[in-house]
């Protein structure tokens, strides 16, 4: 499983120039660069296009070759968008295809599921993606070939030069790292269970934190009265809140007779949707799946459906000064697609990794019965630490498990992240560093005991849009 960052290119502009009737001469103007932000990397990645300049005939076909740099960093897709405009019914500098570089293909790592090129409304538009599915990644630290654009000219512009630039909005490099299914330390670790799902399947769920992100590996079954199988396979992207979701490893597989075990060494699943793709890759997989015979509940004095909380607030890694904070946390729980939800006050107390940890006695509902469960404090975005997700999770007597990782920034606890917290944390963020104190407690987010760039840094990661809603 892996993690996947995206950084947003700046613009490279390219100039075609129509020299005269007959002759059109291409100029790059300048290089599109991309500074790599990932933790293990610091090189800077660009993108060009060669050649630099070109004179061509009116009527000629030309190509465009599209390089690429990583700067180093392990990369497991990019995806850009180059547009231009034209006047008239067609295009007077047409790109007429885009071909993926045959030495990246060659080494079956390379998958390019985008190459469109779209005219319409007096734009051209060029989309080209691709993935690169090694565990690896790819890397590279000198001008690569990525693919190339041919071009024809029609007749003379009337946009004289003609400007192609990359979209920058559309334009980004993914870098990769491994999910090793390790939790990180100091969390509940890796949460296992079963979901019945409904009479036509059930779900064997795995939650963990990695990375301080949530990961999730869910596997789907059938049976019949001979056989059980897997019908879908699912992970989390690997990537933090808002921009978490699914990668989905569909597929019939692990067909095996009931009550016998599914055996494999080494088994890798490619994912089967989305243009940032995934692989799961495991070592001695042993799977059973055995008829449920037993009475699921008990028939005597119903034990309480304990809650235990493990909650993590984002930047928190530590206890500051020796000392375990205690935070109030609203948790609300409700039952999937309805409005009636309880509502509990808890006080939760850290744990030597900076984890703010605690329990609900008693949920006081019926066992079997789906909650999705919330947690929320005074500063940070509203979570949903369901292990199930929207889906929410199966309450069984005994003790039961949640965790999430909380979104520092909501500090008018309005369950947002907008400019009016922006504005309140520059309000207190007046010097370099800023010594704390009872009126201002709220803004050191990292909870080391002082308001400076590392706190708004964290605030910044989720003020991603003018609104930035939590669950």
């Amino acid at each position: 499983m892996k993690k996947y960052k995206q950084y947003l290119l700046p613009v490279l502009v390219v100039v075609f120039f129509v020299l005269g009737l007959f002759v059109v001469s291409l100029s790059v103007k300048q290089r599109q660069t991309l500074r790599n932000k990932a933790a293990n990397t610091s090189g800077i990645g660009s993108v060009s296009l060669v050649p630099l300049t070109a004179t061509h005939n009116i009527g000629d076909l030309f190509p465009v070759t599209l390089k690429f740099n990583t700067g180093g960093a392990s990369i497991s897709s990019i995806a850009l968008r180059l547009i231009y405009r034209f006047t008239g019914a067609t295009p007077e500098l047409d790109a007429t295809s885009i071909t993926a570089d045959n030495a990246l293909l060659s080494t079956g790592d390379w998958t390019f599921p985008v190459k469109t090129i779209t005219k319409s409304n007096g734009m051209v538009t060029i989309d080209f993606s691709g993935v690169n599915t090694n565990t690896a990644g790819y890397s590279s630290t000198t001008d690569t070939n990525l693919a190339t654009i041919n071009f024809r000219v029609n007749s003379l512009p009337s946009i004289n030069p003609v400007i192609l630039s990359f979209d920058a909005t559309q334009s980004k490099m993914i870098t990769k790292q491994i999910f090793t299914g390790t939790p990180d330390p100091g969390t509940y670790g890796m949460n296992v269970h079963s979901d019945p799902g409904t009479s036509a399947y059930t779900t064997l769920e795995s939650n963990w934190i990695e990375h301080g992100v949530e990961m999730r590996l869910y596997i789907y079954f059938r049976a019949d009265t001979n056989n059980w199988w897997s019908y879908d396979l699912a992970t989390y992207n690997g990537l933090p809140y808002p921009n978490s979701d699914w990668i989905d490893y569909a597929g019939t597989r692990f067909l095996t007779p009931l009550g016998q075990t599914y055996t494999n060494p080494n088994l890798n699943l490619q994912s089967t949707n989305g243009v940032v793709g995934g692989t799961v890759h495991f070592t001695n997989l042993n799977l059973r799946v055995t008829p449920n015979t037993n009475t699921p509940f008990p028939t005597s004095t119903p034990t309480p459906e304990v809650l235990n909380l493990h909650i993590n607030l984002q930047g928190v890694n530590s206890i500051s000064n020796n000392t375990p904070d205690t935070k109030t946390f609203t948790v609300t729980t409700g039952m999937p697609n309805t409005d009636s939800v309880v509502q509990y006050t808890v006080n939760l107390t850290q744990d030597q990794t900076g984890a703010y940890v605690g329990t609900i006695p008693d949920l006081g509902v019926n066992p079997g019965t789906t909650l999705v469960i919330f947690a929320k404090d005074a500063t940070h975005l509203r979570k949903n630490i369901s292990s199930g997700g929207a889906s929410g999770q199966t309450i069984w007597p005994g003790t039961n498990y949640a965790q999430g990782l909380l979104l520092a920034g909501d500090f008018n606890n309005d369950n947002n992240i907008n400019i009016l917290d922006f504005g309140k944390f520059l309000s207190v963020y007046t010097s370099l560093s800023v010594s704390v104190t009872n009126g201002n407690r709220i803004y050191d987010a990292n909870r080391d005991g002082v308001i400076n760039i590392k706190d708004i840094a964290l605030m910044l990661t989720n003020y991603l849009n003018l609104e930035n809603p939590g669950d």
